[in-house]
């Protein structure tokens, strides 16, 4: 940046002509590597509409940063697993694990024996919340069925499921192969609401037209999935928040080095779309959610199948 000063918008808009140029070519390997995987139901709707990941490309960028996670690309593939021993990234910050591999599988089989009678609590549990919520709390219940039906529509969930449907697909008893996660929302602040034409909305005073922000969240505690099913050795370790200072000082005295002016130094955050859903588990079995279904005819404790990670789980955190 300051050793290009003006030419730099030149040299961006080159060096994206060439990327656009590679990633074009790799798309079409990535799509006959897809095939060749033969990419289930689930996966194929998310291709479709959001998770358009360029594998090849991935592959490209992996051997020219020369980056330590050489599986990346297949688990884009094949899945990043969910649950049992999540491999190491070699990227992230090594951490002891709480206890031997032996006791940690000892205790998951004991768990997974369960699922069944866990699931059918669950579904108890949730009828009764929104059987007795009121006001408030039975809005946010109502608002978080609307959301997952909105999240259904776009591809990311499968159909809702009754207990009994969910017995019947993946089996019932100590055989039961899954384990559902209570999913419900929160209030994260406020947000600009946004018009039929998708843009910003304001008052006649100019004020903008704000609306609770509720995000969907999941209980990985209570369903036992972080404590009893999930091992992993490394952890995310952020950087604080005075980086950003030590990121203007240094741009500081490298300009006054090189004796041109300072420029100004932007920071601002880079959201993805459904970030977490994106990434595809290898167990999606383990990213099952409850919730309660407030349809006319149709209400209850439904079980929906998540085709991407769940925002509770700690692998969740480490695969991204």
């Amino acid at each position: 940046m300051l050793k290009l000063g003006d030419r730099l918008p030149d040299w961006r808009t080159g060096q994206l002509r060439k990327l656009r140029t590679i990633a074009k070519r790799a798309g079409r390997l990535t799509h006959s590597l897809k095939r060749s995987y033969g990419l289930g139901v689930a996966a194929a709707q998310l291709e479709a509409k959001v998770r358009r990941v360029n594998v090849v490309l991935i592959m490209l960028l992996c051997d020219v940063l020369e980056h330590p996670n050489v599986n990346l690309p297949r688990a884009y593939l094949r899945g990043f697993p969910v649950t049992g021993v999540i491999p190491d990234s070699h990227v992230l910050w090594q951490q002891p694990a709480a206890d031997p591999e032996e006791e940690f599988w000892l205790l998951y089989h004991q768990t997974m024996r369960t699922n069944d009678r866990w699931s059918e609590q669950l579904a108890r549990q949730v009828a009764e919340r929104a059987t007795s919520s009121r006001g408030k709390a039975l809005g946010l219940l109502r608002v978080s069925w609307e959301l997952t039906k909105a999240d259904i529509s776009a591809g990311f969930c499968g159909k809702p499921m009754t207990l009994a449907q969910l017995r019947a697909k993946y089996g019932s008893g100590p055989r039961m192969a899954c384990r559902p996660i209570q999913r419900h929302g929160i209030v994260q602040g406020q947000k600009q609401q946004r018009g039929p034409d998708g843009l910003p909305m304001f008052h006649p005073n100019g004020a903008p037209v704000t609306a609770d922000k509720i995000r969907l969240v999941y209980d990985s505690r209570r369903s036992l999935h972080n404590s009893h099913l999930i091992r992993t050795c490394e952890t995310v370790a952020p950087c604080p928040f005075t980086y950003m200072a030590y990121v203007c000082d240094d741009v500081v005295l490298q300009a006054r080095g090189m004796n041109v002016p300072v420029p100004r130094v932007v920071f601002s955050t880079d959201d993805m779309r459904s970030a977490y859903r994106q990434v595809p588990p290898s167990d999606p079995e383990m990213c099952i959610v409850c919730i309660y279904c407030f349809d006319s005819g149709n209400v209850g404790p439904r079980f929906v199948e998540n085709w991407g990670h769940n925002f509770g789980h700690t692998s969740s955190v480490s695969n991204y």
